[in-house]
């Protein structure tokens, strides 16, 4: 399939920022970057924003007239990018209007379907195409590339009821000098082990559990619906088995409006898809002498490798004792255990 854009994807998300940007439709928060090291070598993102921490506590800007409004639903002109595909459009693309990384987009159903619904063929084929027709471009003589994740269920760090994907250009997510060092979380995780079954991967340095598979070379929508379909069952197969074995600390959520048992996060990417089953959306940063510092809340970037902080402690402390991030990390998944007890599908 092709978007049918006029232009190609990365020229028209780059003028629709710039002048989003200059009219003060959206804002371009500045970030400090640190890469951290976990074990096994595993470089990690670590962004300061001070811009969070200004926000009114309680403000939201989506509230109107008492009402929570939908972002996606007519979104201002000087955020829309495009509706997709051209013909029979069914999806929009739309700017992030607070990104923290440049060029942050995002493509949502143009009908309010459910954040916790499970993706349709379209939402995955459509998704692919932006990826694809964004690699399509080089940069300093390498094909550019997108990150896109997708964050679902009260535990994953969703913020919005309307289903959407979201996609962040890899070359501006690498922050210059500051990030040397750091790459990609999943394209780690598919050079992982084999965990059972012949075309699952993990990285098993990683403090929680999550599952990888390879994309065919040109996948069609059935392709990427049959390995989104496998990677989801296999995560809720890891639920199941932590609810077991750990009665009272995570319930399944409740099905009845056709939302999906469990909180997870979706990184897709030209070579693979990793989904990581959750249990907590986020987790308090502490510090030495155990007192509460701040808590972090984690969406699908984690699967790049990132965590985004508010607060100078903060960022200052993880960067000292990077051992506490592990242990964040190992608090909002479920642990290698629950992985082992059910490897077998």
């Amino acid at each position: 399939m092709s978007l049918g854009l006029a232009e190609t994807l990365p020229a028209l998300i780059r003028a629709k920022f710039n002048g989003a940007r200059n009219s003060g439709a959206l804002k371009l928060a500045s970030s400090h970057l640190a890469v951290l090291n976990l074990g096994g070598g595993i470089p990690f993102q670590l962004r300061f924003c001070p811009e969070l921490a200004k926000k009114p506590k309680g403000k939201d800007d989506n509230i109107q007239d008492g009402k929570k409004i939908d972002p996606f639903h007519n979104p201002p002109e000087d955020l829309l990018v495009a509706e997709v595909p051209a013909q029979n459009s069914s999806h929009i693309i739309v700017l992030n209007k607070y990104p923290i990384i440049a060029e942050h987009f995002i493509l949502a159903t143009k009908e309010n379907k459910p954040q916790t619904n499970r993706l349709e063929i379209d939402d995955l084929q459509i998704a692919y195409q932006c990826l694809k027709e964004w690699q399509g471009q080089t940069h300093d003589g390498q094909p550019k590339r997108l990150f896109a994740f997708f964050n679902s269920g009260e535990h994953s760090g969703a913020s919005q009821p309307h289903r959407h994907l979201q996609f962040l250009p890899v070359e501006d997510m690498q922050g210059g000098e500051a990030g040397r060092g750091w790459s990609l979380l999943a394209d780690s995780i598919w050079a992982g082990e084999d965990i059972g079954a012949a075309t699952f991967r993990s990285n098993p340095n990683l403090p929680f559990i999550h599952f990888g598979q390879r994309l065919p070379a040109r996948p069609l929508g059935t392709d990427l619906l049959k390995v989104y379909s496998e990677l989801f069952d296999r995560a809720v197969k890891s639920v199941k088995g932590f609810i077991e074995k750990s009665p009272g600390e995570l319930s399944l959520h409740d099905t009845t409006d056709g939302s999906q048992p469990i909180s997870y996060n979706l990184a897709l990417t030209n070579e693979v898809m990793v989904l990581c089953p959750r249990r907590k959306g986020g987790e308090v940063i502490r510090r030495a002498d155990g007192t509460e510092l701040d808590n972090v809340e984690l969406n699908g970037t984690l699967l790049a490798g990132t965590l985004m902080v508010k607060n100078e402690e903060s960022f200052n402390l993880l960067k000292e004792d990077p051992s506490q991030l592990e242990t964040i990390l190992r608090s909002i998944g479920l642990p290698h255990i629950a992985q082992s007890e059910h490897a077998r599908v």
